[in-house]
């Protein structure tokens, strides 16, 4: 009885161990970098292997792959401007070291800034060249939800400072209206 007992807590102590120490440990930096495709073609398979079936594929380059696991010199990833995910041949990519976990991004001195997105139920998001409400200071107009903000850290009221790589420009967003 008493062995049996020693076997049953050696065998529940190890399967709550394996149940909370990860099979493979990816730091959060790791489980969330991000890559630009540059091959002059997207190619997104279902497995990480050249056998694998090919599920998405779209020409050009440029675009942005959020990596969330790496193997056999593939990337799992999630493709925001196809809302898809899949595994990606990462010797077609560069890692682009403007981005870091959580949504933030370096900017040119190194400082974090955060990426918010834009979001209208309808109209648009006026990108201003001023913190406040005046049809004035509006320099552009944002109609695309889901639109890239990076925010600089300045905020007055309810406007943050951003640059919006999509535009190539700076201006006050109201961030009520972003995500």
């Amino acid at each position: 009885m008493k062995n049996t007992m020693k076997a049953m807590i050696c065998a529940l102590t190890i399967a709550a161990a394996a149940t909370t120490i990860p099979a493979m440990a990816v730091s959060a930096r790791d489980n969330k970098d991000v890559y630009v495709s540059d091959a002059g073609v997207l190619i997104l398979r279902d497995q990480p292997s050249y056998d694998g079936e090919i599920t998405l594929y779209a020409d050009g380059e440029g675009y942005e792959l959020h990596v969330q696991d790496t193997q056999n010199g593939f990337g799992y990833c999630y493709v925001p401007d196809f809302g898809v995910n899949g595994w990606v041949d990462l010797s077609d990519t560069y890692y682009d070291r403007a981005y870091d976990i959580d949504g933030y991004v370096l900017d040119e001195d190194d400082d974090f800034m955060q990426t918010l997105y834009s979001c209208v139920e309808g109209g648009f998001l006026a990108l201003r060249s001023d913190p406040s409400y005046d049809d004035s200071n509006i320099i552009a107009e944002i109609y695309n939800n889901g639109t890239a903000l990076q925010m600089t850290g300045d905020y007055s009221g309810n406007y943050g400072y951003c640059y919006v790589p999509a535009f190539g420009m700076y201006g006050w967003v109201d961030v009520r209206f972003t995500y």
